[in-house]
Parts: structure tokens; C-alpha cells; sequence
């Protein structure tokens, strides 16, 4: 073959052509390519290229025929071509077909080249060395539901990344699972922290649903890596891939779970309780199954959901059965498995409360081992939450069972463990007490001895927090009830919005129901009526087969009827007397389904429903016109009616500075309490927490000092749950734990709780009964013992006019004031006494603790007399106090033990009648109720009948139950008896009261 040494400008730009055009699609390498081209293709395009004659000859095209690509491949062999990088053509392969040769001067137009697939080296990848202290780590955050699934979820997830890669873990020997994955669509909630006033000022009112905070939902992602979709099949894919990888990698696995945590409703125990993935749940028998592959390495999970101390019985062989535990696993959770966790949010800005997950994050950077992470936890997590250990939920569980063994409780046979091995100690024994001393300093509580101590720490706290609620209680009645008197007179002024808001508030979670929700409620609705008709059906059914079988029998008794009765019967056959006898039971049966289901009687009742359906029709038919559109769910007057509301009393506010700064006063009360709540709450879960450290020192104890073989094996099972818990936080050599560095104390001051001033009365308002008082004068109904008020000369009937100087303008305005006003000094206070005007000064009081409000005794008080009272019986009048013995008796109809009270006191009426017992019953229910029991009863009550219509007589004698019995002598209460039992020994007493 000859060897070509010129090649003309055209011929070379072709070339240049095909060879940029394989370039591109990247499958050779230019010198490969060259010979390919040349002599690779096996007669796909036979070619030859001949000098020019000369360099001012044109040249001349000459088109080369195309052999058919179909009989070219069956000729050619299946043997592998083999691109050599040379720039010079080899020699011709002996398979090739003869080349034909174009004459001189003649140019050769390439035909389009095929492409030829080419098989690729794969080269693998660098192995990438793990220098980090897990073997691979697996973090979860399911997230549930894209606006509950919130910014902090996918926070922790990017800390921890980052406190991972800190320690030499990289990316590779991660997998996150986060909400769907890398899936664009939005899953995760972010809520920007703005206080709008609207919040504030319709707090605790029911208009507030109008102003909802709705979180923006935008994609999560974590730069730089990859997340999977977090469900349970892609989570045990992803597992079984982690399990296959890591055979020769012996260093333990880690998985770190922020995420929603769920109860399980189905059982009654929490030993199975579920994490939350996306859109499904993972249960500790489903998290044990899938780890159960990791059975010989060591897996340490860090949970910070609700409920995640539930997983603590994921260490023992079988999930939710205790047993010795093996070691493999181990866990740190954020709480107990009964309680919820804090520390989720969709606010970008982070609080102060933040909760386990970002505590364990950040003591993961300062400590060498699990176990010391877990320990700055304890003092560094300042929430409710009650982190614990694997090995503390073993223990507690282990002394749990012994003691309902033993047929004691749990915390009296920790006392009994704490006093038999006193002055004995485990190894580990001094960190742990100092871990107890480091707790109960850091939130400002005693170091319990034993767990009596802690009970009885735990029943004051309690008592305190009881108290601290009432008072945040009270300071959220007195804002609620001066705004919403504004709100209420605001609304009256604009009566059609006040009928919009209103209706509003009963519809508005229809409309924002979808057609689907709708269908399915319309279906619901469709399906009961349909049950009670299918009910109904059945009843009529019977009813027409019984008056079918009836009718037949009436027609085969009309032939004798032209007989005698007597006779006719004695003609009839056995079967036609058993039809008869058959006719009149039907007949009976007939009746009373007629009673029952009268069709006159439905008819009747379907047409009063159809009547007061449309009357409640007509009354919101005007409202349901403005707010409903055909097929819209939600449509701009519902917008525009928010939007008027919002705007109105926010305008009606600011044009009242003093009411203004008022409520402002009142609501920053309201929130100062709550702090001081959230405190209290912080300090019970941390006693909480040293419960379990006692539990924890005791199991240990006993397992370490008591030398029964039970108990020497659960030593060991403990001992290698420890040695999982020590796992280090790095590749370095570990020593010993070091000292914990203490935070500083929590500071508490009742000097800085908002606790009100008090006065120490009872009242009601004084304008209906005297219309020329002010409108906020208010009637001192009871003035309790050791007050402020008995204190300084309040009497029972003062009227309070103004307060500080200041008139009342409201009702209400009294407990406020007294409530803002500074104790421990004087203030004026003007009241009328029997129509005398007098300035009386005050010293209040600090609420420190719940008040004793103490009334004076009532055994011996005088009554003015009965005239409050309306008689309802047939006598005259009521009977005199100054002459007969009178019992009164409190009752109302709906009260079962006073009707069975009723035959005793028959029976005292005829006994003593003689003797000036005369029986006045009393209730405060509505007349027309309490006549219509009389005339049903008529026989059960033959006394003085009467009715405390607004209730002056039960609150002079103090009456708060019923039945209850008070004995009048000469207008004095000398005996005072509450309930049905022990009326012979209440005889016994008021005889000596009767003549």
C-alpha cells in the first residue's frame, strides 16, 4: 500500500471536519480517531486520496458509492477494534476489502461518519479514607408533614454535619434523611419572628383564629450533600447498603434523630413508641429490627424527639421485654418515654430554650466521650425535657420490677438499698454524686439524700407552681376582661361587621375545608341518616308484615261470620283458633307500633324541623350572601371583614393612649408569669433528673455489691451498656472523664415574679340596684378574715366609689387597680355607708401564697328576715321568723340525694308541726321548672315552696352544696347540716330548738 504524503487544503479541512465532530461527542482520542477513520471501519467507506496535478488545478469531486451497512456487518468479524495512538497509519488489516484508488486531481467528499459505540474504561474511584471516630453515621428527620416538619429539624442536621466533619468524618460515611429527600417541591416550615399587634391584642379571644401565623414552606437542602427521602423502605435499603460496606471497618455506627416523636395509642405501655419519618412512623420493634444487622458492632444513637426514652428498650434482645442487656446498643434521649420534648420551631432566630439535639451538639465539640457530652447536658439544657441514658432507663426498669416484686413501692425500696449499703461505694461512684450535686446547684435546688427528700422537695415545687398558674390566671382574666369590654362596645358601634365577625366564627372552618374533606363529611352525614333510616325501615317492615299476616286472618274470619260467636269458634280447626289467637297478639303488637312510630307523629315533627330550619335560614341568609360564592372556597369579604376588624380596633386603640399603655401593662404581666411558669417547670423537670441519678446510684449498688448470681449477671449486662456509653468522640487515646465545669446557678427571686397586691372582698355590682351611682361602683357582698380589707374598717353592704383618686368607671376597674397597686401602702379608697360618703385608706397586700379566705362564723348570725324570697305554693304567705322554728331547705330538681331526703322530711312535718316546725324549701332554678316537678310531684312536698330568684339568700348562709339544711330560731341560724346522711343525728340537735 502506498504511503500518502500531500494532501491538498480542502481534503485536510474535511478531515479536520469529521475528526472535530468525533471530538465533540466524546467517545476517542484524536490520534485513535485518526486511524479509525483511516483504516478502522472495515469497508463502511473505502477511500483514497491522490496528489494534485499541479497548485492551479481545479479540483474535481468524485462521489464514492456507499456499500449497504447490513451486508458489511455480516461480513465483517466481531472482532474488537482497538484505537492505537499514532499519528501514522498502520498497515491494512488482511480482512479488508481492496481499496479502490481516484484518479489525479480528483478531491474526495467524506460520506457522514456513523458513530461507533466504544467501550469505556471505568476507573474507580480514590478510596477515600475514613479517619473519623464512626465506621458511618445515619441522621434522621422525617419531619412528618411539610408545615409540621420545621426549620429547626433541618438546623440540627446541618450542625451536626458540621460537628461531624469537625471530628473526620466525611461526607461518604454519612446518610441524612430529611423530609422527601431531593425532592423539589417544598417540605420544610420557616416562620419569621415578628410580633405583629394583632397577636397581643386579640389574644385569648377567639377573633385570633382570623390571624393566624401562617409558616412560609420552601425546599430543604443541605449544601454539599445528598438527602435521602426519609421513609422506612429507603431507610432499610440504605442500612443493608451500610451493613455490606462496613465488614471490615470495626468502629461503631452513629444515628442521631431530631424529629417529631409519636404516642402509640394502641397500647397502654410506652415501650413501642414511634419516630416520626415522612409521612410514616418508625416503632422501637422496627428500629431494633433494622439494626438487629449490626449485631456484633456497636451502635450509639443520640434521639432528642417526644417520647424518644421510649427507645431505651431497643438495647434488650427483644424490643420491649426486659432483659440482660448485650451492649451493642446504647442511646442518649432527650426524655422520658411518657413525656414531650422541646426544642422544635419554624423560627429562623434561635431561642434561649433550644432544647437536647442543639445542647448534645454543641457538648459534642468540647467532650471526649458520650458520656461526658451527656453530662453538660444535664446542666447545660434549660427546658423541661428530662435527658437520660440507656443504662439509667435499665436501672430504673430493674429496681421498678424488683419492687413490685416485693410488693413495695419503688421509691421506698431505693430508700431501703441507700440505707443498706451506706458508707459503700461502686467504681464511678464519686462522678455520679458529683453529677447530683452539680444538677441540683445549677438550678438553684437541695442535693436529696434519698428519694423521700426529693418527694417532699417535689411537693412544695409543686404547691409553688400550682400558685404561680392561678396567678398567671389572674393576671390573664383582668386583660382579657378590659379588652374585651372595648372590643364588645367597638363592636356594638358596628353592628353589621359584629353580625359578619360572628358568623364568621361559626363558619369559617367549613370554608377552609377542601372538596375533599367536604365530600367525605357530606358522606359521613349521608351514611347516619342513612343508618337511623335503615333502622327506622326495618322497625315499618315488620310492622307491614305483621299487618299483612293480620289483614289475611280478619279476611278468613269473614265467612262465619253470619254465626254465633260460640260457634264460630267451636267450627273453627286448631290451625284457624291458633290464627285467631295469632290475630289478637298481631292486633296488640299492631297498637303499640302505632304509638311508637305514628306517621301523623313524624310528619308532624318533620314539619316543626322544616319550620325552624328555615327560620334559622332566614336570620343568616342576608350574612351567608355576603361571605358564601359559588365555587370559591375563600373569597375577598372574608379578607375584607379581617381586614376591617383589624384595622378598626387597632385604630380604636391608638386613639386611646391610656387605654393603650394599659393593656400593654397587662399583657407584659401576663407574659412576666409565664417566664416564671416555664422556671418553675425547668427546676421540676431537673428534679426529675436527679430522681434518676438516685435510681441510677442504688441499681448500681445493689448490682455491685450484692452477690447473688442474678444479680452478678445483670452486673455484667450493665457493665458492657457502660462500656458502649464511654464510646469516644475521637481516633485519640482517651483518659478519664474530666471534672465537670459547672455553669452558673439559675437565679431565682420571688423579688422579681409579678405577684399582685390583694384586698381581701367579694362583690357585685352596685349600678342596676342604685341607678345614680357611678357605672363601675361595686356592693361588698363578704369581707373575709385577716385582710387588708378587714383591716382597715370594710363592712359587708360599703359601696366602692372610687379607688386612688380615681372614679370607677367599670366594674371591673376595682380588681385591677387593686391588683397594680404597690402593697404596703396606703390607698384611698371613697365608699358610701348608709348614705354617708367616706375616704377610707388601705394597706394591700403582696400575694406571696394562696390567700386563707376565711369568713366569719355564720352559726348565730341574724337574718332580717324571707322577704327575697318568691312563694310558689298555695300558701299566703311565709311563716315568721320570730315566732316558729323554721328549717330551710336547699334543693333542685335535678338532684337525686335531696329527693331522697323528701319522706324524712314528711315525716318531721307530722311529727313536729305541733311543736312550730314550719319547712321552707328553697332552689334558684327557673320558676316555670321547678312548678312543673311540683305538679308532677304532688304529694312529695307539701311545705312552703319557694325561689331564691337572685340567689341573696344562699349567699347569706353560704350555701355551696345541696341538700342543705339550716335550722332559724327568732330570725338566728342555729344549726347548719350539708348532704342526705346523718339526719337523725341533725333530729336529735334541733329538738331542743322546738317548743
Amino acid at each position: 500500500m502506498k504511503t500518502l504524503t500531500k494532501v491538498s487544503d480542502e481534503q485536510s479541512a474535511s478531515r479536520s471536519f469529521v475528526l472535530n465532530d468525533i471530538r465533540t461527542s466524546k467517545t476517542l482520542r484524536w490520534s485513535g480517531m485518526v486511524s479509525l477513520v483511516l483504516f478502522g471501519c472495515g469497508g463502511l467507506a473505502s477511500t483514497a486520496i491522490a496528489k494534485p496535478s499541479s497548485a492551479t488545478s481545479k479540483p474535481t469531486k468524485r462521489v464514492v458509492k456507499r456499500a449497504p451497512v447490513r451486508k458489511l456487518a455480516e461480513k465483517r468479524p466481531t472482532k474488537r477494534v482497538v484505537a492505537q495512538p499514532t499519528t501514522r497509519p498502520t498497515s491494512r488489516p488482511a480482512h479488508m476489502p481492496p481499496r479502490r484508488a481516484l484518479s489525479k486531481g480528483k478531491h474526495l467528499i467524506m460520506p457522514p461518519f456513523p458513530k461507533v459505540p466504544v467501550l469505556k474504561r471505568r476507573i474507580p474511584p480514590k478510596a477515600i479514607k475514613n479517619n473519623g471516630p464512626f465506621a458511618h453515621s445515619v441522621l434522621i428527620s422525617g419531619g412528618w408533614k411539610p408545615h409540621v416538619n420545621y426549620y429547626s429539624h433541618l438546623l440540627y442536621l446541618r450542625l451536626m454535619r458540621q460537628v461531624l466533619q469537625e471530628l473526620g468524618v466525611e461526607d461518604p460515611f454519612m446518610s441524612i434523611f430529611a423530609s422527601d429527600g431531593e425532592d423539589t417541591d417544598p417540605d420544610l416550615a420557616i416562620q419569621r419572628s415578628e410580633k405583629r399587634p394583632e397577636h397581643w391584642l386579640f389574644r385569648f379571644r377567639r377573633e385570633l383564629r382570623f390571624f393566624p401565623r401562617k409558616p412560609t414552606l420552601i425546599n430543604s437542602s443541605i449544601k454539599g450533600t445528598r438527602l435521602h427521602e426519609a421513609k422506612r423502605s429507603v431507610l432499610v435499603k440504605e442500612m443493608k447498603r451500610v451493613h455490606k460496606t462496613l465488614k471490615d471497618d470495626g468502629k461503631p455506627l452513629f444515628v442521631f434523630v431530631t424529629d417529631h416523636g409519636t404516642r402509640n395509642r394502641r397500647l397502654r405501655h410506652t415501650r413501642n413508641q414511634r419516630i416520626s419519618l415522612w409521612y410514616e412512623s418508625l416503632s422501637v420493634q422496627q428500629y431494633q429490627l433494622m439494626m438487629r444487622r449490626f449485631s456484633k458492632r456497636k451502635v450509639v444513637s443520640v434521639m432528642s424527639q417526644c417520647f424518644s426514652g421510649s427507645f431505651a428498650w431497643s438495647i434488650f434482645r427483644k424490643p420491649g421485654r426486659f432483659g440482660i442487656p448485650t451492649g451493642d446498643q446504647c442511646g442518649f434521649y432527650a426524655t422520658l418515654p411518657n413525656r414531650y420534648s422541646y426544642g422544635c420551631f419554624p423560627e429562623t432566630k434561635l431561642k434561649k430554650s433550644v432544647g437536647h439535639a442543639y445542647r448534645f451538639i454543641h457538648a459534642m465539640r468540647q467532650a471526649r466521650t458520650f458520656n461526658e457530652a451527656h453530662k453538660q447536658v444535664l446542666l447545660t439544657d434549660v427546658t423541661p425535657d428530662v435527658p437520660n441514658r440507656s443504662s439509667d432507663g435499665y436501672l430504673y426498669f430493674f429496681l421498678k420490677g424488683d419492687a413490685k416484686a416485693d410488693g413495695v413501692k419503688p421509691h421506698v425500696y431505693v430508700d431501703r438499698i441507700l440505707k443498706r449499703f451506706e458508707g459503700k461505694s461502686y467504681p464511678g461512684m464519686k462522678e455520679d454524686l458529683s453529677v447530683l450535686s452539680a444538677v441540683a446547684q445549677r438550678f438553684s435546688l437541695a442535693r436529696p439524700l434519698n428519694l423521700s427528700a426529693l418527694r417532699a422537695q417535689r411537693k412544695s415545687l409543686n404547691k409553688r407552681l400550682r400558685w404561680f398558674r392561678r396567678v398567671e390566671r389572674m393576671w390573664r382574666s383582668v386583660f382579657s376582661t378590659a379588652r374585651s369590654h372595648h372590643l364588645d362596645g367597638w363592636l356594638k358601634e358596628t353592628p353589621m361587621l359584629r353580625g359578619e365577625v360572628k358568623y364568621l366564627l361559626k363558619n369559617l372552618h367549613l370554608l377552609k375545608k377542601s372538596k375533599k374533606q367536604r365530600k367525605a363529611e357530606r358522606r359521613k352525614r349521608l351514611k347516619r341518616r342513612l343508618a337511623n333510616a335503615w333502622k327506622r325501615a326495618r322497625l315499618w317492615k315488620k310492622y307491614r308484615k305483621l299487618s299483612k299476616e293480620v289483614k289475611d286472618l280478619r279476611g278468613m274470619l269473614k265467612k262465619v261470620r253470619g254465626t254465633k260467636r260460640k260457634r264460630r269458634y267451636r267450627r273453627l280447626t286448631k290451625a284457624q283458633r291458633l290464627k285467631a289467637w295469632r290475630d289478637r297478639q298481631f292486633e296488640r303488637t299492631r297498637r303499640k307500633l302505632r304509638r311508637r312510630y305514628n306517621r301523623r307523629r313524624w310528619r308532624n315533627r318533620r314539619r316543626r324541623n322544616r319550620r325552624g330550619r328555615a327560620r334559622r335560614m332566614r336570620n343568616l341568609r342576608k350574612l351567608r350572601n355576603r361571605i358564601l360564592r359559588k365555587g370559591k372556597r375563600l373569597h375577598w369579604p372574608v379578607e375584607r371583614i379581617v381586614d376591617t376588624l383589624r384595622k378598626g380596633f387597632l385604630t380604636y386603640v391608638d386613639s386611646r393612649p391610656q387605654l393603650k399603655s394599659r393593656l400593654q401593662l397587662l399583657y407584659s404581666r401576663v407574659e412576666e408569669m409565664k417566664k416564671h411558669v416555664f422556671r418553675l417547670k425547668v427546676q421540676r423537670a431537673a428534679l426529675k433528673r436527679m430522681e434518676l441519678l438516685l435510681y441510677r446510684i442504688a441499681g448500681r449498688k445493689l448490682l455491685y455489691l450484692d452477690k447473688d448470681p442474678e444479680y452478678q449477671a445483670h452486673h455484667q449486662g450493665l457493665q458492657r451498656l457502660l462500656g458502649c456509653e464511654q464510646t469516644p468522640l475521637s481516633n485519640e487515646p482517651q483518659l478519664a472523664d474530666t471534672k465537670l465545669a459547672a455553669p452558673k446557678p439559675m437565679s431565682f427571686s420571688l423579688k422579681n415574679v409579678p405577684l399582685p397586691s390583694w384586698f381581701g372582698i367579694s362583690f357585685r355590682p352596685a349600678h342596676k340596684r342604685h341607678p345614680e351611682l357611678p357605672t363601675g361602683a361595686i356592693e361588698i357582698q363578704n369581707v373575709y378574715l385577716n385582710t387588708p380589707a378587714k383591716a382597715s374598717g370594710l363592712m359587708t353592704g360599703d359601696m366602692i366609689v372610687a379607688v386612688g383618686g380615681r372614679q370607677l368607671r367599670e366594674p371591673y376597674e376595682i380588681r385591677e387597680r387593686v391588683m397594680l397597686a404597690k402593697p404596703e401602702q396606703p390607698v384611698l379608697m371613697r365608699i358610701i355607708r348608709k348614705g354617708h360618703i367616706l375616704d377610707l385608706p388601705v394597706r394591700l397586700k403582696r400575694l406571696v401564697s394562696p390567700p386563707t379566705m376565711k369568713l366569719p362564723p355564720i352559726i348565730g348570725r341574724k337574718l332580717p328576715g324571707l322577704s327575697s324570697l318568691e312563694l310558689l305554693s298555695k300558701q299566703s304567705k311565709l311563716p315568721n321568723l320570730d315566732k316558729d322554728t323554721v328549717l330551710v331547705f336547699f334543693w333542685a330538681t335535678w338532684c337525686g340525694p335531696c329527693k331522697a331526703a323528701l319522706p324524712t322530711m314528711r315525716r318531721w312535718k307530722q311529727k313536729y308541726a305541733s311543736r312550730g316546725l314550719r319547712i321552707v324549701t328553697v332552689s334558684n332554678e327557673k320558676a316555670h321548672t321547678i312548678v312543673r316537678w311540683l305538679k308532677s310531684h304532688p304529694r312529695d312536698m307539701p311545705f312552703y315552696n319557694a325561689r331564691d330568684k337572685k340567689r341573696g339568700l344562699s349567699r347569706k348562709m353560704r350555701v355551696r352544696a345541696t341538700p342543705t339544711f339550716v335550722i332559724l330560731k327568732r330570725g338566728k341560724i342555729k344549726l347548719y347540716h350539708v348532704g342526705s346522711r346523718g339526719l337523725g343525728g341533725f333530729e336529735k340537735k334541733f329538738l331542743r330548738f322546738l317548743r
